[in-house]
């Protein structure tokens, strides 16, 4: 799969969970999100910090940074959440390539949430970035895995 295409497909597959993705396609599309997220926050950040000089040089907090402020997070939010969903179906057809069930990607993603959300300290940290770790592990294996183990 190209580049072009893994992107095209992310997008063309919104609420497909069944089937499966690539190790190719799931990461060409991980690379084309970085890129989109890095050039909006790139200009998010440029315009937050021309708003903000603005704001001490003029007094006042309206300029045309903060037109591009609303526009860059805008942009930002609304891809965000746009790729939220095609993102979990992609991750869950990941996991089906790998030989492993949807539900386990499922799983490991509501224990991170829940410990994201719901604690805090040194050990749920710990146990969060470990479940973090094993998610990338799974996303990086080859093509069934799971299933030529256990033939094997």
């Amino acid at each position: 799969m190209t580049f072009v295409g893994a992107f095209k497909s992310f997008w063309k597959n919104y609420f497909n969970f069944s089937g499966r993705a690539s190790r190719r396609e799931f990461w060409f599309v991980v690379l084309w999100n970085v890129i989109i997220g890095a050039v909006l926050g790139f200009g998010l950040g440029l315009s937050f910090v021309g708003m903000m000089a603005s704001a001490v040089s003029y007094g006042d907090g309206f300029s045309a940074s903060t037109v591009f402020v609303s526009l860059f997070g805008g942009l930002l939010a609304i891809y965000s959440l746009a790729a939220l969903i095609p993102s979990l179906s992609l991750s869950v057809r990941r996991y089906h390539d790998t030989g492993l069930s949807g539900w386990w990607f499922v799983g490991l993603y509501v224990v991170n949430l829940v410990i994201e959300w719901t604690t805090s300290g040194l050990v749920w940290s710990v146990i969060g970035l470990l479940v973090s770790i094993v998610m990338l592990i799974i996303t990086l294996l080859p093509t069934n895995h799971f299933l030529k183990q256990a033939e094997e």
